[in-house]
């Protein structure tokens, strides 16, 4: 029987989850994607983490987002709230949704940014290391998700509504 994504090792974590099991360590996750980006297509969407931690305060984001945008790979990332969860990418593709919608943007990175694609993705294991330094993450496992508590979900509930 294979491990569940929470225990295994980090050598044991595909490239496209990394980011996932990097980020589970700071702290327990609300809401996560944990893949980055499609393995067999990818142009179907460019690298991205999208995630929520479960009983965050705006401090341990700061802290992150300072981190992604001090990074120094072959791409500029970025990191920024859309509604309640946060995201982080290449600034390119971010700026490249804002222009042209989600909707479009298979077509729009199949017209012209494959090398910038795999720049992006070489940039992920060296990303997930700077990000395990800054937080002094190393030696840390993946915290399991949390699920809200009732009262959390019926007030998520009552702002949606």
């Amino acid at each position: 029987m294979e491990k569940s994504f929470w225990n295994k090792e980090k050598h044991e974590i595909p490239i496209n989850q990394l980011l996932a099991y990097i980020m589970a360590k700071i702290k327990p996750f609300e809401w996560v994607r944990i893949d980055m980006f499609h393995e067999e297509n990818l142009f179907l969407y460019p690298p991205v983490f999208g995630w929520r931690y479960h009983n965050c305060d705006g401090k341990i984001y700061a802290e992150i987002f300072e981190c992604i945008h001090s990074f120094k790979g072959n791409v500029e990332w970025t990191m920024y709230k859309v509604t309640r969860n946060y995201v982080i990418e290449p600034n390119q593709f971010h700026i490249i949704r804002l222009a042209e919608g989600s909707q479009n943007l298979e077509r729009v990175l199949r017209e012209g940014y494959k090398d910038f694609i795999e720049k992006a993705i070489e940039d992920v294991p060296m990303l997930c290391g700077y990000i395990e330094d800054r937080f002094d993450l190393s030696n840390k496992k993946p915290l399991i998700p949390a699920i809200p508590k009732f009262k959390d979900i019926s007030k998520y509930l009552n702002d949606k509504l």
